[in-house]
This record gives structure tokens, sequence and C-alpha cells, in this order.
């Protein structure tokens, strides 16, 4: 549970009014995120400064500057024009520069003028007019903006997307019914860190739906394509996707797997769909898997060509699928990597080998002998939560099986 710390100093010789407000928020989990407003008010004119820090390793710390007259319409509303003044905010370590904009607001009224936020060659600009009607919206532009500083800002770490969004948005009914979409381009479209091509993605959002709704597709090199439909509804804490996968890259897990695999270079086809709650995100679906993936604890790299893998809830399933090692000798895998809504991962496999390539190191590392090992039989992998893995192997080592022992110790 986050609590507040505040200090509140106020100054009013003659007719001006000063104010410093502190406020800071603590939160025994997270960093304490400092907020300080300073703020002088004469004659309906206020000059203001905010600045913020989160003290956090995604940084996001910065002010805003701005001076606001007051007055009233013509019809005796209320109104209040804006000047942004020159400002800076850091995400990361990448400073962000707000350039000077105009905002004037009246009952449910908002004009926006050129409201700037650039670094280098990215920017993200916004224009146009909020109001009740659905003819009157609010337009932004982006260019090359890293999507992983929007997830940053509203604080959305269920999965990993990053790459550089460009294109156009729109929000309308700001103030009775909003709706928003966006037609976006991003370059070098990640998932969990894994390599997807670009992403052509028309996003919206309805409020009476609560939930943004994604119809995308990624083009890779050559003939890797995904197209990914469905929904994420902050209001319901939910997500579902369906991905259509067609030679889609399976480096993304090695975000999940890379306790005991790397250098995932396979690629599958076929359906999978995420889905649940937010904080419990899930995986099923059907696929069949081509190409190379090296077991990091063997050392060792196997080739898969039309292997069915089986997804379902906490659960990766190996039926029987064969495996070839450098030399073409064959293995045959059975079992399961199994999670806890996409953490705490651990596997049990089991290889039936035949003068498989079943290890192959080259140093003592920690270890106090290395090898290499081509064996026919059976080995177990029963890799556990808390980094431990097992292996027992029933096997008989095949020519060209070594051992070697480092005798100085």
């Amino acid at each position: 549970r986050d609590t507040y710390e505040s200090f509140v100093r106020m100054n009013t010789p003659s007719d001006t009014l000063t104010t410093d407000i502190h406020l800071r928020r603590i939160n025994p989990k997270e960093n304490d995120f400092l907020w300080y407003i300073h703020a002088k008010a004469a004659d309906n004119k206020l000059h203001s400064l905010i600045s913020w820090d989160n003290h956090s390793k995604n940084l996001f710390k910065g002010q805003l500057i701005g001076d606001a007259n007051f007055y009233k319409t013509e019809d005796g509303q209320s109104a209040a024009h804006v000047r942004i003044l020159p400002s800076e905010i850091l995400v990361g370590d990448t400073v962000w520069n707000i350039k000077p904009a105009d905002i004037s607001y009246y009952k449910e009224h908002l004009d926006i003028s050129n409201l700037s936020v650039q670094h280098k060659k990215q920017h993200l600009i916004i224009n146009g007019t909020a109001t009740k009607n659905k003819r009157d919206e609010i337009q932004v532009d982006l260019n090359d903006v890293d999507v992983k500083y929007i997830l940053n800002l509203i604080n959305f770490h269920s999965v990993k997307f990053s790459g550089l969004a460009s294109g156009k948005a729109s929000i309308s009914s700001v103030f009775s019914d909003p709706q928003a979409e966006a037609d976006l381009t991003v370059k070098d479209f990640r998932f969990q860190d894994g390599r997807m091509g670009t992403l052509e993605a028309n996003v919206n959002y309805w409020n009476e739906e609560g939930q943004i709704n994604i119809n995308a597709y990624t083009h890779d090199e050559g003939t890797k394509n995904t197209f990914i439909k469905g929904y994420v509804s902050p209001k319901h804490n939910s997500i579902d996707l369906n991905i259509d996968a067609e030679g889609t890259r399976l480096e993304f897990i090695e975000d999940f797997c890379g306790s005991f695999m790397k250098n995932v270079e396979a690629t599958v086809a076929g359906d999978i769909r995420v889905y649940g709650p937010l904080n419990n995100i899930n995986l099923s679906g059907k696929v069949v898997a081509n190409g190379p993936v090296t077991i990091s604890s063997l050392n060792t790299t196997y080739e898969m060509i039309n292997d069915t893998v089986l997804i379902v809830p906490d659960h990766i399933v190996f039926q029987r699928d064969t495996v070839y090692d450098r030399n073409n000798n064959i293995g045959i895998l059975s079992g399961s990597v199994d999670h806890e809504h996409l953490t705490n991962f651990k596997y049990y496999l089991n290889v039936e080998a035949k003068n498989l390539l079943a290890y192959d190191t080259h140093e003592f590392g920690d270890n106090t002998f290395y090898g290499t090992a081509y064996a026919t039989g059976s080995c177990t992998i029963d890799g556990r939560k808390d980094g431990e893995v097992l292996i027992n192997v029933e096997a008989t080592p095949e020519k060209g099986s070594q051992i070697v022992y480092n005798a100085a110790s």
C-alpha cells in the first residue's frame, strides 16, 4: 500500500500568493516517487513549475513549466489559457525536450496547439480540439517513439514489447464517450526481446467496452509472418490475442527459458492464443517447429524438423518429437516445459538417443572435468524452479566420446 508525505509552504506578500508543495509517495516494494510543485499567482495569472522523479531503474523524471491566464468567455464561462514553456523530461537515459505550446480550456472544450515532445528525430506532437462531439478530435503524430517508453509510463509490464513506433492516432468524444484509434508502423518490433520484424497495427479503444482492440501483423525476413488479432482490456484486467504464426521466430522463448536454452533460431507455424488476467497470462495452441535450439546445460545444439509442439495452460508439451544433432544422429524428445502463468519455469524432458551427441563441453569452467559424449540409451533432464538441474543417464557411450579431468585439483 502506498503512503504519502507532504510539505506545503505559502507566502502572501501584497497581492501575490506563492505556494511550494513537496509530496513523496512511499511504497515498501518500490522506490519513492517525489513530486515538487511551485506556483505563483497574481492578477488572474499563474506561473507554475511541476517536477517529479520516480527514483527507479526505469527512470522517469523531469519538469513542466507553464504560465496560465484565467478569464471569462463572451458568454460568461470561466476559461484558462496555458502557455507551455520549454521543459525537459528524462526517460531512462534519454532527454526529451518539450517545445513551447498553447492549451486553452473552458467547460467541456479543450484546444491544444503544437504540444510537442522531441528527442532528435523522435517526436510526439499533439494538436486538435476535444469536446463531446465525435467530429472533434485530438490528433497525435508519432515518429520513431520507443514503445518501451510508453509502456513504462503507463506501468504496463505484464509482457514486454519494444520497437520504434511511427504513425497517426486520434482521440474523440473526450468529455462523453472517449474513443481512440491509431495506425502504427513499429520498426524492429520485439516481443520478450525476441525479433519479430516490422509490425503494422491498427489499434482502437472504445470506452464502453473498456478494451484496446488490436488487428496487426508482422513481416520479417523472407516469408516469416505473424498475424495478431484480439484485445487487451485494462478495465477488466484481461488479454485475449490470437496469433497465427507463419514461420515466426521463436527467439522470444529465451526470455522465459534462458536458464537452460540459448541461441534459439527455430521458427514455428501454427496457432497460439495469449489470454487470461494481465497478471496471470497463459498460452494455448499447437505449432510445428523447425530449426536449431541450443541446450545450455549440455552445450549441444539440436535441429527440429517439422516437430509438433502442443501448448496447453502452464505447459509446453513435446510428444515424441525427433531432434537431430550436428551429425544427423537422432533423439526422440518427450516431456514438457512447465510454468506458472509464464513465471517460475521448470522442465522435465526425456531423450531416447541413438549415437546422439548428448554432451559437448571444451573447458573446465566451474567443474573439475569436461568432455564429449555420443550416447545410445536414455537421458532425463529435470530442471527445477530454483535453477537446479538434475541429469540422469542410462546409456552406452559411443565412438568419439571422451572425458578430461583436471588432475591438478
